[in-house]
């Protein structure tokens, strides 16, 4: 027997994370903040304001004020003990779909402090006293009418295949050469399962994300095409189309001046250290400028190299192999126990100090180096064996590739 109180319950989830899609990418504000399950269900932070925004699925139910209570309850207290400290103050709203029965919510202008006082704080207890909440929590009537001011009830929210709808048509205007097919079987089970992904988060700050990083992580029609272009043309052939497409010198003698980031995004147990060594000089001499007395130093250059996935011990090994190989190269540390720091790993190679390659331990310190300016073009190449790497802050004007590879050979053949 189907379960249909499951059911439903399932199908209000979805429409939550819908609901989170929508207003992502209804965001005026390419950086505004979007927090899935945060103080509610929904928040939205576009630096000018911020908005808390409860979002409920009852196309069985019939619209009561008992319905929405708690959540209106939750709203003033939130109100009363953070939001009426900031500036500017936050809004609030109630977001809810139901079978019938709305016009019984009276309109926001009719909404009166004790009208709030007697359908969404007051409950009545057989045999006991009535639960003030106002009075638990010193909420005033003055605070009350503040509230109301900034409160928002639509309990005639769309349908679920509306707002299906909308998100669907919205995703074909967002992304460049999207059709219906790509909405359906690409983008927006990208979307949800990117939603799904963040509510689940157990800090706050890793259920946040922007329009710009989620229309980037959506997008994900070019690494799946890789990877069918992986399988159907074999290993070798595909490593020639990406060293084609990516890595073609215009001339068998020089290489564009350019700051060229590699992120090696692979499993731990696809990392051995001979093999990142190799990785490592092939990357150092293919993407540095030949040395040569008569180059400026504003002229010289040599790639960055990142290992994600990558331990401690494993770094300070591939350092000493490198050292070991006489490759001068940066990390970003002048001493033990420095810290990381931008402007040591951003400085050129010099005729004194022919740097050949720049190493960036942690991705936050990546992030850091790759927004400095660098006064020459940016470019991101991450290899990577299961997915990207998760909001990776990106320069606007960076050209960045992601390439599916299985192992470090793979990258090797794809560079040479």
């Amino acid at each position: 027997m189907v379960n249909r109180a499951a059911n439903a319950t399932i199908k209000g989830y979805f429409y939550q994370f819908d609901f989170a899609i929508l207003q992502l990418l209804l965001a005026p504000n390419e950086h505004a903040t979007v927090t899935v399950e945060g103080i509610e269900d929904v928040d939205i932070d576009d630096v000018s304001s911020e908005q808390y925004i409860q979002c409920k699925y009852y196309a069985a139910t019939a619209y009561n004020h008992s319905v929405i209570k708690p959540a209106i309850a939750a709203m003033i207290i939130h109100f009363k003990e953070v939001g009426s400290k900031k500036t500017p103050l936050p809004k609030y709203k109630l977001y809810g779909h139901y079978n019938e029965g709305q016009e019984k919510l009276p309109k926001k202008s009719e909404i009166s402090v004790d009208f709030i006082k007697t359908h969404f704080l007051t409950t009545q207890k057989k045999d006991a006293p009535a639960e003030l909440i106002h009075s638990d929590h010193n909420i005033t009537d003055a605070e009350i009418l503040q509230f109301a001011k900034l409160l928002e009830i639509d309990v005639y929210a769309a349908s679920y295949d509306e707002q299906f709808e909308s998100i669907s048509k919205l995703l074909l205007s967002t992304i460049s050469g999207a059709t219906r097919e790509d909405v359906e079987n690409l983008f927006y089970p990208a979307s949800i399962n990117n939603i799904r992904t963040l509510a689940i988060e157990k800090n706050l700050i890793d259920r946040q994300t922007t329009k710009s990083r989620f229309i980037k992580e959506i997008n994900n029609k070019s690494q799946l095409f890789n990877s069918w272009l992986k399988h159907y043309q074999g290993a070798k052939k595909y490593a020639t189309l990406v060293r084609d497409k990516h890595f073609k010198q215009s001339t068998s003698t020089s290489i564009e001046n350019k700051a060229r980031f590699f992120i090696i995004n692979l499993p731990a147990d696809k990392f051995d250290a001979a093999n990142a060594l190799d990785l490592a000089l092939k990357i150092s001499k293919k993407f540095s400028n030949r040395p040569s007395a008569r180059v400026l130093d504003t002229d010289r250059f040599c790639p960055y190299l990142h290992l994600a996935n990558t331990d401690e011990a494993r770094h300070r090994d591939l350092k000493l192999a490198l050292r070991d190989a006489s490759i001068p190269f940066l990390d970003g540390h002048d001493f033990k126990g420095s810290g990381f720091h931008t402007d040591s790993v951003v400085k050129g190679p010099t005729s004194f100090m022919d740097t050949r390659l720049k190493l960036i331990d942690e991705l936050c310190d990546l992030e850091s180096t790759l927004n400095v300016s660098h006064r020459r073009p940016i470019q991101i190449f991450e290899f990577y064996h299961d997915t990207p790497t998760t909001g990776l802050n990106i320069p606007p004007a960076a050209l960045y590739a992601a390439i599916k590879v299985d192992t470090l050979d793979d990258i090797k053949e794809m560079i040479k």
